[in-house]
Order: structure tokens, then sequence, then C-alpha cells
């Protein structure tokens, strides 16, 4: 949901029509339908087209799972987020030559999130998170 105030913003700036800033979405294979069909209806919405990426290698979730198994998910987590989440969120920053990144991310997201930064200094590439000190309640009141 924050992330589609930050989308409402950026098309209020006119910066998504005009691609001045790039949009990337993740897609694990393991979304729920309604995730894509969501992402796909956004995407008509505010005129633009998201940079869509997905584990590198394979075209589907059954693919992957014919050479991981079908619990892989579950039975190996750390192999599940660095095929499907880690790899292509980073390819995906690189083929966009991104220097920074403007997420969604809230304090409220978690304990490990629970002292986030509105500002996070990268190795080259910065980390704006805007909506860091909203709530819930925040981002679906706005």
């Amino acid at each position: 949901a924050g992330d589609v105030v930050l989308l409402e913003l950026l098309n209020r700036l006119g910066y998504l029509s005009t691609n001045r800033v790039q949009i990337m979405f993740v897609d694990t294979f393991y979304l729920f339908n309604e995730t894509i069909d969501f992402m796909k209806a956004v995407e008509k919405r505010y005129n633009f087209k998201a940079n869509w990426f997905h584990a590198e290698g394979f075209e589907s979730k059954s693919e992957i799972e014919e050479k991981y198994g079908v619990d892989f998910w579950k039975d190996d987590l750390k192999l599940y987020d660095g095929i499907c989440k880690v790899e292509p969120y980073q390819r995906g920053l690189q083929s966009l030559a991104a220097d920074g990144v403007i997420t969604g991310r809230r304090r409220d997201h978690g304990f490990d999130r629970a002292f986030l930064d509105i500002y996070e200094p990268g190795d080259g590439r910065d980390k704006i998170n805007p909506l860091a000190y909203w709530t819930f309640e925040d981002v679906w009141n706005y």
C-alpha cells in the first residue's frame, strides 16, 4: 500500500509518464495472482510500464520447482530469498543503473525496521524511505 502512495506522488509530479524515474517490480513467482493483476492495473492507471524482474534463468514457478522442489521456498528460505528476491532485485538495480532507491518501507513493518531512517546512505546507492515514520493507518488514510 505504501508503494502506491509513492506512485501517486510521483505521478502528480509527472515522473511516471515521462520516465523521469524507473519503477522496478520483482515477481518472485510466488506472489498472489491478485498482486500481479493489481500491479498491471496500477501501470495502466498511472500510464507507465514498470521494469519487471524475476529469477534469472527461469520463466515460471514450475521451472523453479522442477529444479529445486515444490516446497523449496519453505525448506530453504535462504535459497528461495537468494534466487527469487535478492538476485532479481540486485540485477534490476544494476540494469537500471540505479544510484538511489525510493522505498515504501516503514518502521511499523517489524522489528528489523523499527529504527529505519528516512535516508540511508549506501555504497554507491542510497535509499530514501519517505514513509519511514508513517503508520499503517497513515497509508490507508492517504
